[in-house]
């Protein structure tokens, strides 16, 4: 008895799945460390964006900035509130144009950066 129809298996369909499967697993090693490189970058740039707003909200209220250096840490008041840098991140924030701006630049233990972010 021959079986036709939707359940029909042949050695080519078998053969792509197998293949299939056996390049996804070999792109495991490669996709583990892409995301083991962006998370040990994440804390950097969540610093990066945790003190341009308080320095635009310190430019809001007093029309100054609050000039920074800190590495991982080390805490600073800017306003009202208080910022802690992560722990292997560096930060250093430069006031331009008469302190009315500001450039962040940022760095972690892993000697990845982000210069000059500006605002």
């Amino acid at each position: 008895m021959q079986r036709d129809g939707f359940f029909k298996v042949d050695n080519a369909s078998v053969l792509i799945t197998i293949g299939a499967f056996v390049l996804l697993l070999a792109c495991l090693p490669l996709a583990l460390r892409l995301d083991e490189s962006i998370d040990r970058d994440r804390p950097m740039y969540t610093d990066l964006s945790r003190m341009a707003t308080l320095q635009n909200a310190s430019l809001v209220t007093t029309g100054v900035v609050v000039p920074v250096e800190l590495s991982g840490g080390e805490s600073v008041a800017i306003g009202e509130q208080e910022f802690v840098a992560s722990e292997g991140v560096s930060i250093v924030v430069v006031g331009v144009d008469d302190d009315t701006g500001y450039c962040i630049s940022v760095s972690n233990e892993y000697d990845a950066s982000k210069d000059d972010f500006c605002g």
